[in-house]
C-alpha cells in the first residue's frame, strides 16, 4: 500500500464494550490518531494549526467494520492522504490485527480547513505543498513498483521462465 504510514497500537481494557470487544466509537479515535501521526510526519502540526486560529475539522467519517479487536490485541492503523481539493483533505484508513494482518476496519474521512469563524477556506499554500509532495512521491513509488513487476514479467516471458523457476527467481 503506497503512501501509507503505519501506527502500531494495543487495545486497552477501557476501550471495550460490555461484549468484550472494542467499542465502535473507539475506532474513530484510532483513525484520528493515525491522521495526526501522518500529518506530523509531513510537517503539519495540528496544535500549531489551532494556535494560528485556523482549524482542520473532520466533516465526514465512514467506517466499515470487518472483525472485532479484543483486550490486549496489537494492531496497526495504516493511513494515507488519498486526495485533496481547495479546502479539503481526503484520507484512507485501514486497521489490521497483528501479527497476521487480519483486516479489522476500512475507513474514509474528509477534513476541511476552517478559518477563525469556522468557515471553509483554501488550504494555505505552505501546508498544501507538504501533502502534494507526499502524494507525488507515493504515486512515483507505486508506479516504479508496477513498472519493475512488468519488466520482471517481460524478462520471464523472453527467457521462457515459468512456474517453479519463477518462484526461485523471486526470492
Amino acid at each position: 500500500m503506497s503512501g501509507f504510514i503505519d501506527v502500531e497500537l494495543k487495545v486497552r481494557d477501557y476501550e471495550l464494550d460490555q461484549y468484550g470487544v472494542v467499542n465502535n466509537a473507539v475506532y474513530a479515535s484510532y483513525c484520528q490518531h493515525g491522521r495526526h501521526e501522518l500529518l506530523e510526519s509531513i510537517g503539519i502540526n495540528c496544535d500549531a494549526v489551532a494556535r494560528s486560529g485556523d482549524a482542520l475539522a473532520l466533516s465526514e467519517l465512514s467506517l466499515k467494520f470487518l472483525a472485532p479487536l479484543r483486550s490486549g490485541d496489537k494492531f496497526v492503523v495504516k493511513v494515507r492522504i488519498s486526495g485533496s481539493s481547495a479546502a479539503r483533505l481526503y484520507f484512507d484508513h485501514f486497521i489490521y490485527k497483528l501479527p497476521n494482518q487480519e483486516p479489522i476496519l476500512e475507513a474514509k474521512a474528509t477534513a476541511v480547513w476552517l478559518d477563525k469563524n469556522y468557515r471553509p477556506i483554501r488550504i494555505p499554500a505552505d501546508m498544501k505543498s507538504k501533502f502534494v509532495i507526499v502524494s507525488v512521491l507515493a504515486f512515483n513509488l507505486a508506479w516504479g513498483w508496477a513498472r519493475r513487476k512488468e519488466q520482471q514479467m517481460d524478462f520471464r516471458e523472453r527467457e521462457g521462465i515459468t512456474g517453479f523457476e519463477a518462484f526461485f527467481l523471486a526470492l
